[in-house]
C-alpha cells in the first residue's frame, strides 16, 4: 500500500494502482519487465570479482620460489626466489655460492632489476662492502676456500602499485672478473 499524501501532484490515492508518479511504470517497477537477465549479471560480475581472491589464496599469483643454478670451473652460483609476486608481499630470496675453488674476492652483483619497485629489507650474512656497479649493487664477502659455501638471504617488499614482468641478474665475480651469472624472470601482480 502506498502512502497517501494529499496535495502532491501525481500521488496515488488509496492502493487502486490506476496512477503512478510521472517515470514510474507498473511493468517495470513491481512486474520487473526487462529484468530477467540481471540478477544472472550481478552473480557473474560478483563471482569474478570474489575469484581473483581465491585465485591468490590458491597460490596462481606466486609467492612459490623456484631455483636457478648456473655452473663454472671455478663456483657454482645457485638462486632461490620466486617467479610472480603480488604487490605489498614479502619475500625471501637465496643465493649460494659454492666455490670449487679458492675465490679470494667474491662479490654478488644484484642487476638494477632487483630494486626497481621493490624495497630490500634485509641481508644476511651483512656483506664487507656495498658499492654501485653497472646500475645495480656489488655485495663484497670475504675470500672463500674450495669446497667451501656462501649462502646469502636477502628480504625484499614489492611496493604494492608495483606491476611489472622484470628480468633480474646475479653475476659471481671474483675482484673484476666475472666467475657466473645466472638470469631469472619475475612478474609481480598487482
Amino acid at each position: 500500500m502506498f502512502v497517501v499524501r494529499s496535495g502532491y501532484p501525481g500521488t496515488m490515492t488509496g492502493d487502486e494502482g490506476s496512477h503512478f508518479p510521472d517515470g514510474i511504470s507498473r511493468s517495470r517497477s513491481i512486474d520487473l519487465e526487462g529484468r530477467v537477465h540481471h540478477p544472472i549479471v550481478r552473480r557473474v560480475l560478483l563471482a569474478c570479482i570474489a575469484a581473483l581472491p581465491a585465485l591468490a589464496l590458491l597460490g596462481v599469483f606466486g609467492q612459490q620460489p623456484s631455483t636457478t643454478t648456473a655452473s663454472a670451473p671455478a663456483a657454482t652460483l645457485s638462486l632461490s626466489a620466486p617467479d610472480a609476486l603480488r604487490g605489498g608481499v614479502i619475500y625471501q630470496v637465496t643465493i649460494t655460492v659454492g666455490a670449487r675453488r679458492p675465490i679470494d674476492d667474491p662479490r654478488l652483483v644484484l642487476s638494477s632489476g632487483w630494486f626497481d619497485g621493490t624495497t630490500m629489507n634485509t641481508v644476511t650474512p651483512d656483506p664487507i662492502s656495498e658499492s654501485q656497479r653497472e646500475g645495480g649493487v656489488a655485495l663484497a664477502y670475504g675470500p672463500l676456500l674450495a669446497r667451501q659455501k656462501l649462502q646469502v638471504r636477502m628480504q625484499f617488499q614489492v611496493n604494492p602499485t608495483d606491476v611489472a614482468h622484470r628480468d633480474l641478474r646475479v653475476v659471481l665475480l671474483d675482484g673484476v672478473h666475472p666467475v657466473t651469472t645466472i638470469r631469472h624472470t619475475m612478474r609481480i601482480w598487482p
